[in-house]
């Protein structure tokens, strides 16, 4: 029931938070609850950290260091309005600078992860996609069955919403009908807004998922509800054709949401499965090499028959490229020389014809600094085995950084006879920062691209 006196101390309550903005706006030139707007647009159009929680890849947290660098008055808080106003320019430059098809792609999966909760999330927490694809299931179940139940019934009849009875409070179809319309849209338009900023579990749960109870919630209801018309002065009357059913709770509703909830725990396995989250490797934002592939060691792979330089034939499902890594100063890799890595590794794989595809490979440093993060993704790259050259990357932070000699190895899971290509590696380090103060410095362009070739 629509509750008036609760609805205007609602939209009361609103003043509170718009006063706080103007007063804002007026006083310090924020016209905002608070600052905190750059930040969470720079991570979340961060292209290594794929606009996620910078832990979900890997990385770290650089919303501080960025316009520390491009000036110190910033003294380490990411929240002045000098930081916020740097930390805004540098996620717009990135913006401007990434191609039109570039920028769909990548907004694309943003929107997909606020609809459905993120690819690492399937790790942390699968329960949730499960839960989101019902939501999602029920309320596009009950928009169909809404649509079957306004249908003409004969030639004579027309499309009518007076056939329709909803649950809950006595009031006229047409005003319950518009107000999950307008909620749904404002669904929609939230997931839209949110695109571009930071992408987190708690964003997620705190803006879309309270909305989306209500809805499916709805849906549920209106599946549960046996069709029946109105009478003139809205009073519950029984369909003059023969009922479809004869209770207060509809069987065949009964049964389609058990099919749904089937259904969407099917869908969040299959995507434990087969859905996979990579760094573009030729759009990783501003880096530079620190180590250079021409500088690795021979490679070679274990249990393999070799079929030239660099080439190899697996004889095991099991096997690994091991590469010696360049002599370095340890002091120059650690983390406090800088924040984050990436690797790019550069192969072609090759499965024999009929046979099944590789399983993620195993990327792993012999000799590396200890995971401090509550939370490591796998280092694990998903290969296509279509034999051609092609270029991975992934985070080179933590377990991944390099802390003195040793090696890079690759474990490999693919089908015996497999051919590998090994194409060379490199690490990277993310020079965001140093590309912020050139571009507010000095008017330099940003630029967020690599060749795929390694150097």
């Amino acid at each position: 029931m629509i509750h008036a006196q609760l609805c205007w101390g609602l939209a009361f309550a609103l003043l509170l938070p718009l006063a706080v903005a103007i007063k804002n706006g007026l006083s310090f030139d924020v016209w905002s609850i608070s600052t905190g707007a750059g930040s969470g647009l720079l991570y979340g159009v961060s292209p290594f950290k794929m606009g996620m929680e910078p832990v979900y890849s890997g990385f770290h947290y650089d919303a501080v260091i960025t316009p520390f660098t491009v000036d110190p008055k910033v003294e380490g808080n990411p929240l002045t309005k000098l930081a916020d106003n740097i930390n805004t320019q540098v996620a717009v430059e990135l913006i401007k600078q990434t191609t039109f098809a570039d920028n769909i792609s990548f907004f694309a999966f943003k929107l997909k992860a606020w609809l459905l909760y993120s690819t690492p999330e399937l790790t942390i927490r699968p329960s949730q996609r499960a839960v989101r694809w019902f939501e999602w299931l029920s309320i596009a179940s009950a928009a169909a069955v809404l649509v079957w139940r306004c249908r003409p019934r004969d030639a004579k009849s027309a499309w009518s919403l007076a056939k329709l009875q909803l649950p809950g409070a006595r009031v006229m179809a047409q005003i319950k009908l518009a107000t999950m319309a307008i909620l749904l849209g404002l669904v929609l338009a939230m997931a839209l807004q949110l695109a571009p900023v930071l992408y987190n579990e708690r964003y997620n749960n705190y803006f879309l998922e309270p909305w989306l109870i209500v809805l499916s919630g709805v849906s549920v209801g209106i599946l549960l509800h046996p069709p029946v018309a109105r009478s003139p002065r809205h009073q519950l009357a029984p369909v003059s054709l023969r009922p479809l059913w004869k209770t207060t709770v509809s069987h065949s509703g009964a049964i389609l949401l058990l099919v749904l909830v089937v259904a969407s725990v099917a869908l969040a396995q299959w995507a434990m499965r087969h859905e996979n989250f990579a760094i573009d490797p030729h759009r990783p934002g501003p880096t530079e090499v620190v180590l250079q592939n021409k500088t690795m060691g021979t490679a070679r792979m274990e249990h393999a028959e070799s079929l030239g330089s660099n080439k190899w034939r697996t004889g095991t499902s099991s096997t690994s490229i091991i590469v010696t890594l360049p002599s370095f100063d340890p002091a120059s890799l650690e983390p406090k020389a800088f924040m984050d890595g990436i690797w790019r590794v550069r192969l072609s794989v090759l499965t024999p014809r009929g046979s099944s595809s590789c399983l993620p490979a195993n990327l792993s440093v012999s000799n590396a600094h200890p995971v401090w993060q509550w939370y490591s993704p796998d280092p694990m790259l998903h290969l296509r085995p279509d034999g051609k050259m092609r270029t991975y990357a992934i985070h080179g932070n933590d377990n991944l950084r390099p802390a003195g000699p040793g090696q890079l190895i690759l474990a490999l899971q693919c089908p015996e006879g497999t051919e590998v290509t090994w194409g060379g590696a490199e690490l990277l380090r993310v020079t965001t920062p140093e590309a912020a103060r050139a571009l507010i410095h000095h008017g330099q362009p940003i630029n967020p691209y690599r060749p795929l070739e390694l150097e």
